[in-house]
């Protein structure tokens, strides 16, 4: 029967196929065969350095970690390295990275200073990233702890008000010191490491934890019993919570990093220590364990990764393995992409290039998934029904209960902004069709189809041309509370759910079908050809006024994309407006009127 542990395998440690062991106690090539040369030809420095390594007295541990990545099936491309400062050019060439603790070695007081730095580049590279530390500290436990701090901002740094309440705490506790009452010395009697990074885990709301410690209770009990017992009341008892995350961190202020990782998350577990970002997974072993492939795939195992983390790691692998073939089975076609690239001489304008080598990378990315599709479909397959048979657990991974109303709704809305909208990528993009700009207080959609909308083509809408000016249509959204929305709402085609700032979805939409409120569309003009600036576009509203017609400039921020298919249903409620008959009928549907696109939307 499969297993988590069989698709772990066959997802995270099978794609495995060289790895990098960084450890000062290691042999290196140079120093092999420095050793093999005539004696008056050697490096003396490296030959000593050579010398002082404990394999030379003991090779067996070495020799059996080294073994097990020879052994496997196939064999792994192994590299060693026992010179920290040189490995950052090598550490985006590995798939796993075994990293010794204590580089600098237990007497220099560094503390693992320089494995810190390294895993710091490591989970800063631009692939997934797997690692195992190993030590021979005595406590594992603190070894985790130092490395997560080390991927830490302070929490202090966000503090705002709180700084005001620890500074007016701060003249009690003075006297209380003063009387022998309190000593800041003893905060690590109520609050230490360990406390400190669960109340900073992703799962935990520090503002709950906060207004728990008031009552007694929660991850910072202890304080709370620490300011009972020191006879604070009220405010000052609030900010002594604050005043022991503070000092906590000051004596630590060398540790944290500067720039925060997306995505840490870690165990609060004993028995198994990991950590993980976006880019990469770190395990933390004793060096007594040799057997590091198994130690990895255990931990993996302990993370639970979710169905999807899984079949993620399955396409990555897959792309690597089969990106090759579908690059050469495509590019074979010389016919089709000698004309392809003659579009591209010939385009004239960059933005215009731009726009050729996007849909050249859609049509690869199109084409490399459909050569992966079965094998991903039927690892799939697998995660269903090892999931079934391993007892229905695996939708416990996403941490996310379903079974709760409020959570099923906002999931809900999370999917429908992931299938609905695109990433909004910055760089030397254009105003597209699909984009969602807001516009001072207002939000729109621009709905002009995306050929009209290409830098360089011919504009729409006024008579005349210019390589400045690109004028749009745009649909003005309104925003909704998603709760008021039932499942017949959602699925209309009237709204829209955007990701318009980080872990936000805001819904937006027209006016649901019978209101009496009209949907309003307006015809603006994009300055530099639509050519965006980071989010941001200028564009002029023409607007009538006193029998002249004004022109007003604005900025315009873009906040997401629609997919094709969804802008599509907008530009068709436009369409629906200019194509209609109009037979004298009081109101209407829409507020103005505008040149429709003369291209197939």
């Amino acid at each position: 029967m499969t297993t988590l542990q069989n698709l772990i395998r066959e997802a995270f440690i099978d794609p495995i196929r060289s790895v990098l062991i960084v450890d000062d106690q290691y042999p290196t090539w140079d120093e092999i065969l420095n050793n093999a040369l005539p004696e008056s030809t050697r490096d003396r420095e490296l030959e000593a350095r050579s010398s002082e390594k404990s394999w030379q007295d003991d090779p067996a541990g070495a020799l059996s970690v080294i073994s097990q990545f020879r052994k496997k099936k196939p064999a792994l491309i192994l590299d060693i390295h026992d010179a920290p400062d040189a490995t950052a050019d090598h550490l985006h060439q590995s798939d796993l990275l075994i990293l010794d603790y204590n580089l600098e070695g237990a007497g220099t007081g560094l503390g693992g200073a320089m494995a810190r730095d390294i895993i710091r580049a490591v989970l800063r590279n631009q692939h997934f990233n797997l690692v195992v530390v190993h030590t021979q500290e005595p406590e594992l436990q603190d070894v985790f702890h130092s490395c997560l701090i080390s991927l830490s901002k302070p929490l202090s740094e966000e503090f705002n008000t709180e700084l005001a309440l620890i500074a007016g705490l701060e003249e009690q506790l003075d006297e209380l010191n003063a009387e022998e009452k309190f000593n800041p010395k003893d905060l690590s009697e109520y609050f230490d490491t360990g406390t400190y990074l669960r109340l900073r885990h992703p799962t935990v709301n520090c503002g709950d934890e906060l207004r728990r410690y008031m009552s007694g209770e929660g991850i910072l009990s202890r304080l709370h019993s620490w300011a009972e017992n020191i006879g604070l009341k009220g405010r000052n008892k609030k900010a002594f919570a604050f005043w022991a995350i503070a000092r906590f961190e000051k004596a630590l202020k060398d540790n944290f990093t500067a720039e925060a990782f997306e995505g840490l998350t870690w165990t609060q577990k004993d028995d198994r220590l990991w950590l993980r970002t976006g880019r990469g997974f770190v395990t933390f072993v004793e060096k007594n364990h040799q057997d590091l492939i198994t130690e990895l795939e255990s931990a993996l195992e302990a993370w639970q990764p979710s169905p999807s983390r899984l079949l993620s790691a399955k396409i990555r692998h897959e792309i690597s393995c089969n990106g090759v073939e579908a690059e050469d089975r495509t590019l074979s076609k010389a016919q089709v992409f000698a004309y392809f690239y003659d579009l591209i001489r010939n385009a004239g304008a960059a933005e215009g290039r731009a726009a050729l080598v996007r849909d050249h990378l859609n049509r690869q990315a199109e084409a490399l998934g459909t050569l992966i599709e079965p094998a991903i479909v039927a690892f799939g397959e697998l995660i269903h029904a090892t999931d079934i048979a391993t007892g229905d657990t695996f939708a416990d991974h996403y941490g996310v209960d379903l079974t709760e109303s409020d959570a099923l709704r906002s999931a809900a809305t999370h999917f429908n902004s992931y299938i609905s909208t695109l990433p909004v990528i910055t760089g030397n993009g254009h105003l597209d069709c699909g984009h969602i700009f807001k516009l001072n207080s207002e939000w729109w959609v621009c709905a002009t189809p995306a050929c009209d909308m290409e830098p360089g083509q011919n504009t729409v809408a006024f008579v005349g041309s210019s390589k400045e000016l690109r004028p749009f249509t745009a649909l003005k959204l309104n925003v909704f509370e998603v709760s008021t929305l039932e499942e017949s709402d959602i699925n209309s085609g009237l709204y829209c759910f955007a990701e318009t700032s980080p872990k936000e979805i805001t819904c937006l939409g027209l006016p649901a079908q019978g209101s009496s409120e009209k949907v309003t569309w307006r015809t603006f003009v994009a300055k530099n050809d639509g050519v965006l600036s980071g989010t941001e576009f200028d564009l002029i509203k023409p607007q009538l006024a006193a029998g002249s017609l004004e022109v007003v400039e604005a900025r315009a921020t873009v906040h997401a994309k629609l997919r094709y298919e969804y802008a599509l249903n907008f530009i068709q409620k436009v369409g629906a407006s200019v194509t209609r008959i109009g037979l004298g009928y009081r109101g209407g549907a829409f507020t103005n009127r505008s040149e429709t696109s003369n291209c197939d939307a």
